[in-house]
């Protein structure tokens, strides 16, 4: 029997020694880390790390704001607390010439003795040593350190303060200023008058009219109630008698010259607000005085002598020359028909997804309401811009057709004059050559090849530009393999016309376009801050635009372009910078930083009025021509890889303009009025 129990001991150990094995093998069967898994973990730790750092500085950005709100709220309380100490002591000051002229004529012309005791005990407690001990002598009085309190409490309440003076602050400080019209004052206080007919006369002196006029009707409860504690302030003017004119009379110069000091410190803190404040506190001040003269309304300038005398224009004051010698006109201010378009603001009538990747040239049809777009995608695509008239107030549509022939990106296009013919140019150097689609078609309809007429091979390296000449079977290209070459496309024999290289070696060509002007003529941007004008002919460089010192160390052109109706060239480059050249004499004529980034786009408007721009900074601007001023900013597309605007068009002959960026995104514009 024990063998037999020693048995089942073994054969028990035996199979959980096997399960054991079987887990081991099973273990080691499975891979440890598999690649869809790691793939997951990536991503799910990556989504978590951006959204943890999206919210840190979302909670950074609101820390911030709050830091700078509360600073901001800090300095100007300490203003205010400045104007306020400032104010007091002008009322202390006023408050003891009061009493001292009082007691001289009540006491033959002496002085009085309480002023000399106060001098003589700030004196005593100057020299006073800075001991515990040296105050012992004048704390054995309680009665003495109560009557000194009730006294103090006496005076705080002449000079108008209150525990409830925060409430008011903003009123005291702006009735001080002489800002609150006329019209805000309650009208049974004025039709009362109350206190004397002086102080009513020289509100902006008086701090008892002051507190007298308070628009106690327009403000909330709490102020309201704040203010009425300052109506002791009527019942002590209304008892003070003649001494109170006295000595309105007396000290009127010294408050004119401390509050006109304080007036012209204030106007130059708030010089740099808008005109529009501006006017609207010269309006109230002009009230404030006519209501404080009490004479004749009609006449601000005789309405407001009083007894200091005749009271000076805010532009007397300001040190401005009169409003009839000031020319409020714009120096750019534009006109007639330029008025109507600044009025017409460009807003976005549709946008077009479709593209996979970053959209990098675009063109409008020369007639129809048709957008062509080429992207990094490798393909270009024809939009039927009516097409969202028909589909009712969707502003999304699909393209009519998508042309593909590239292996690589497309960089560049052009359309003929007769909107028949496409030509895109791509990384992969290659120029193909399409025959335009009806936009009339089935977008999904059976593959053309007809579509695709020829290929134009002969550069190395990726295409930058292309351009074809509007009255000549020509085509330029740019590419970056340094050469530039003319083509005459449907040429199958030989269709390479020429190749033009560099000016200077090492040059690569970034944009080309025609003179409008002279058809014979090609304008090419380099590297380098390089621009010429050569002879397709001969191939010979007639000029070099003259950048002079106005050039950025390593800046490139972007885009050139000819004005269609002038001798004139326009660049824009990775400097910021839009020039104007004349083409006669090569030279600048005018350049200014246009956005807050590199320029990526110009297009100019068949009438060569009205230039548009994109940016790197996501904006587009509308420019005059002649001004050379901006028209309208528009925010258009999102940043990706620090690119953001990469093309922009006009229509040619309708009210349209386009955009595209690096967010696969193209807009098109239509005035706001249409």
């Amino acid at each position: 029997m024990v063998v037999g129990m020693a048995e089942d001991g073994q054969s028990g150990n035996g199979v959980a020694q096997q399960q054991q094995n079987e887990q081991k093998d099973e273990q080691n069967r499975r891979p440890p880390y598999t690649m869809h898994g790691v793939l997951h973990f990536l991503q799910h730790e990556w989504s978590k790390y951006e959204m943890e750092k999206a919210k840190w500085e979302m909670e950074r950005a609101e820390m911030q704001a709050r830091i700078s709100f509360l600073q901001g709220e800090r300095k100007g309380q300490e203003n205010l607390k400045a104007d306020l100490i400032r104010r007091i002591k002008m009322l202390e000051y006023c408050l003891k010439q009061e009493r001292a002229k009082n007691y001289r004529l009540t006491h033959n012309g002496e002085d009085p003795p309480e002023y000399e005791e106060a001098e003589n005990e700030v004196a005593n407690e100057v020299s006073a040593p800075n001991e515990v001990d040296a105050y012992a002598a004048e704390g054995g009085s309680a009665l003495g350190w109560k009557q000194g309190r009730q006294l103090l409490k006496q005076y705080l309440q002449e000079i108008g303060y209150s525990e409830q003076i925060l409430d008011v602050r903003s009123f005291r400080v702006k009735n001080l200023l002489g800002l609150i019209p006329q019209g805000d004052w309650p009208s049974n206080e004025r039709a009362t008058g109350k206190g004397p007919t002086g102080q009513k006369k020289d509100l902006d002196s008086d701090s008892e009219s002051d507190e007298r006029n308070v628009p106690r009707g327009g403000l909330d409860s709490e102020t309201a109630e704040a203010l009425e504690k300052f109506d002791f302030l009527h019942e002590q003017s209304s008892g003070a008698g003649a001494g109170r004119d006295e000595w309105a009379a007396t000290d009127q110069g010294v408050i004119d010259r401390l509050k006109e000091k304080y007036k012209s410190e204030k106007r130059t803190k708030r010089s740099s607000g808008s005109m529009d404040d501006v006017d609207d506190k010269r309006h109230n001040l002009n009230d404030t005085v006519i209501a404080s003269g009490g004479g004749n309304a009609g006449n601000p300038a005789a309405g407001a002598r009083g007894k200091r005398g005749e009271f000076l224009d805010i532009n007397d004051a300001l040190g401005l020359p009169p409003d009839e010698n000031i020319d409020i006109k714009d120096d750019f201010i534009i006109e007639d028909d330029e008025e109507s378009l600044r009025a017409a603001k460009w807003n976005v009538k549709m946008t077009l997804r479709s593209h996979l990747d970053a959209i990098r040239a675009m063109q409008f049809h020369p007639v129809e309401p048709v957008l062509i777009t080429a992207g990094e995608d490798g393909t270009a695509k024809l939009w039927n811009l009516d097409g969202a008239k028909e589909k009712g107030s969707t502003s999304e549509i699909e393209p009519v057709y998508t042309f593909r022939g590239h292996l690589d990106p497309v960089l560049c296009m052009d359309l003929s004059p007769t909107g028949d013919h496409l030509f895109t140019g791509g990384k992969d150097g290659v120029i193909c050559c399409w025959n335009v689609p009806s936009t009339t078609g089935d977008p999904y309809e059976a593959y053309d090849p007809k579509v695709l007429s020829e290929r134009l091979r002969g550069h190395r390296d990726a295409i930058w530009s292309i351009a074809y000449h509007s009255s000549d079977n020509r085509l330029v290209s740019a590419s970056s393999d340094g050469t530039v070459r003319l083509w005459e496309p449907g040429n199958f024999g030989e269709p390479l016309l020429r190749s033009l290289d560099a000016p200077t070696a090492g040059l690569i060509p970034t944009s080309v376009d025609f003179v409008s002007t002279e058809p014979s003529q090609l304008l090419t941007a380099y590297t380098s801050s390089t621009a010429t004008i050569t002879d397709i002919e001969t191939g010979a460089t007639i000029l070099t635009f003259d950048f002079g010192e106005d050039v950025s160390p390593g800046s490139r052109i972007t885009r050139i372009l000819s004005h269609p109706t002038m001798p004139l060239t326009i660049t824009a480059g990775d400097d910021r910078k839009i020039r104007y050249f004349d083409n006669h004499t090569g030279k600048l004529t005018h350049s200014a930083v246009a956005h807050v980034e590199g320029i990526s786009s110009l297009a100019i408007d068949p009438n060569g009025l009205y230039l548009l721009s994109g940016s790197h900074d996501g904006s587009l601007r509308m420019w005059n021509m002649e001004k050379r001023v901006c028209l309208q900013e528009i925010s258009a597309h999102r940043k990706k890889y620090d690119a953001s605007v990469t093309c922009v068009a006009f229509h040619p002959s309708r009210p349209l303009i386009g955009s595209a960026g690096a967010d696969s995104l193209a807009k098109v514009y239509c005035p706001a009025s249409s």
